[in-house]
C-alpha cells in the first residue's frame, strides 16, 4: 500500500520477507520544481520490520521559542531535562491580557522533521498551595495544539477549554501527522493560582 503524504512517502508490503538488500528501481522520472529537467531524488530512505504506524519513537525537541517570554524563564527551558528548578513562563499580566485575540505561542522544533508525530507530553510546574498540597501552577487553561503542514500553514490538532491539569505529566494524543514543528497556542490562563495570586501568566516545566 502507498501513503501519498507530501512530506513522507510510506510503502507497506503485503507479505513480510527475510532479506539482506532492498532496491528501488525507477522506471519514470518527474520534472523538478524549476522545470529544468527530470530527476530521481530522495532525501532519506528508512526500512522497518513492521509498518511505520506501529513504530513508537520519542522525538527530540531541538529548539523552542515563545512569543512573549518572561526574561530568565524563556522557552529553551522546556527541553533542558530539568524537572525541578527552571521553568518556562509567559510574561506576566500582559496588556491586553492573554485571550483568543491576543494568544501566547510556544513553537517546538523536532529533531526529525520527516517522522510521524502522534503525542505531546507537557510537564506542569508544581508548587504547594495555601493548603500545603502540591498542585500545578499556571498550567494553560484554554489552548490549542497545532502542527505546521507541508504548505507552511498551522493546523489545529486538539483544542481545550477550561482544561484542569493534574500534578502528573499531561499527555495529549492526536491523529499522526508528519511535521517539523508543533505549536501550543495559549488563549487563557487560570484566574487565581494555588497560592491565591491573581497574576496572569502561563507556566510549563518541560
Amino acid at each position: 500500500t502507498t501513503n501519498k503524504d507530501p512530506i513522507i512517502q510510506t510503502y507497506t508490503f503485503k507479505n513480510p520477507a527475510e532479506i539482506s538488500y532492498l532496491r528501488v528501481m525507477a522506471t519514470a522520472y518527474t520534472m523538478d520544481n524549476s522545470g529544468s529537467g527530470f530527476y530521481f531524488q530522495m532525501s532519506e530512505v528508512e526500512a522497518y520490520g513492521e509498518p511505520l504506524e506501529q513504530q513508537v519513537e520519542q522525538l527530540t525537541i531541538t529548539d523552542a521559542t515563545g512569543s512573549n517570554d518572561w526574561p530568565g524563564f524563556t522557552a529553551e527551558h522546556l527541553y533542558d531535562g530539568d524537572l525541578t528548578n527552571v521553568f518556562w513562563a509567559s510574561y506576566p499580566n500582559p496588556n491586553p491580557p492573554i485571550s483568543e485575540s491576543n494568544p501566547n505561542y510556544i513553537t517546538l522544533t523536532l529533531s526529525k522533521p520527516t517522522k510521524t508525530v502522534s503525542e505531546l507530553v507537557l510537564y506542569p510546574r508544581l508548587g504547594r498551595g495555601t493548603d500545603g498540597v502540591t498542585q500545578p501552577f499556571h498550567f494553560p487553561k484554554n489552548f490549542e495544539i497545532q502542527y505546521l503542514d507541508s504548505t507552511g500553514a498551522w493546523q489545529t490538532l486538539r483544542s481545550y477549554q477550561d482544561y484542569q491539569a493534574t500534578v502528573d505529566p499531561q499527555k495529549f494524543v492526536f491523529d499522526p501527522v508528519a511535521t517539523k514543528q508543533l505549536r501550543i497556542k495559549i488563549t487563557g490562563v487560570p484566574a487565581v493560582d494555588p497560592e491565591g495570586s491573581t497574576d496572569q501568566y502561563a507556566n510549563l516545566m518541560e
